[in-house]
């Protein structure tokens, strides 16, 4: 059981919900009418909101500055929800044949080499002290 739960919440999405859920209510409850009860509040519901979508959540935020001043980007798009897939496969009938593999999956098959170089140590010691006592010499 415990570590069921020390596995959960060490998933990025729970920790995020979690911390932002304790900003929530440490700016609702315990620093009511505080300065510090609507950074809290914001930025708690934020981090709620992006462990909620999250995955689906892609965009760009920047601040540049220069000579001719400050400028805000904010860009963010949701996509749509992936189906999920069924738990458990459909039954399949003895008369199905195999799925083909088409070209396209015989052409992504890449046939390769591996080579071993060995290098002797004194030998390459000698080299390196060979090419610094020539730069020692110029």
């Amino acid at each position: 059981m415990g570590r069921a739960l020390y596995e959960w919440v060490s998933q990025p999405r729970v920790r995020l919900a979690l911390v932002g859920v304790l900003l929530l209510l440490i700016g609702g409850l315990v620093m009511a009418s505080s300065v510090w009860t609507l950074p809290f509040v914001v930025v708690g519901a934020l981090m709620v909101v992006v462990a909620w979508i999250g995955r689906r959540l892609d965009g760009r935020f920047a601040i540049e500055w220069g000579e001719a001043g400050t400028q805000f980007e904010f860009r963010a798009r949701i996509r749509a929800p992936q189906p999920t897939p069924p738990l458990l496969a459909a039954p399949s009938s003895a008369a199905d044949p195999p799925p083909r593999r088409d070209e396209s999956e015989r052409d992504a098959v890449i046939d390769g080499q591996a080579h071993t170089v060995e290098i002797e140590v004194a030998e390459l010691e000698a080299l390196i002290a060979a090419v610094e006592t020539g730069k020692a010499q110029t």
